[in-house]
């Protein structure tokens, strides 16, 4: 039997699968997709899975919005979430670091808007 966090894991593979049928792995739909599921797998302890989604969540996000953009900062920072989850630390310390400096480059940031790119 699933629980909710499991049943919306199954939800978000399926999502994946058809939008990258429909569009393709380039575009914000996708990467805010991947994002969600890797925020779902930590959830679930499934660190080595959301890693690979935040991975693939942010080489989009830096394609699209680049290096210095609040939504990779964000990314950056569930990556290295997950990254701890894993004893990773050195790899965590780097993406906090990144994701804090992106942050005090960009501090006139809206952060609503950063909430719905999330």
């Amino acid at each position: 039997k699933l629980d909710e966090q499991g049943a919306a894991g199954v939800c978000f593979e399926e999502v994946i699968r058809i939008q990258k049928n429909k569009l393709g792995l380039q575009n914000e739909t996708m990467a805010k997709s991947l994002f969600k599921m890797g925020e779902n797998y930590a959830k679930r302890g499934k660190a080595r899975s959301a890693i690979d989604c935040f991975q693939d969540s942010l080489r989009i996000r830096r394609r699209l919005a680049g290096d210095e953009s609040e939504v990779v900062s964000l990314t950056l920072h569930r990556l290295a979430n997950a990254y701890v989850l894993t004893k990773a630390n050195d790899k965590a310390l780097l993406c906090f670091k990144e994701a804090h400096r992106v942050r005090r480059d960009n501090n006139d940031a809206d952060s609503r808007e950063m909430a719905e790119l999330a």
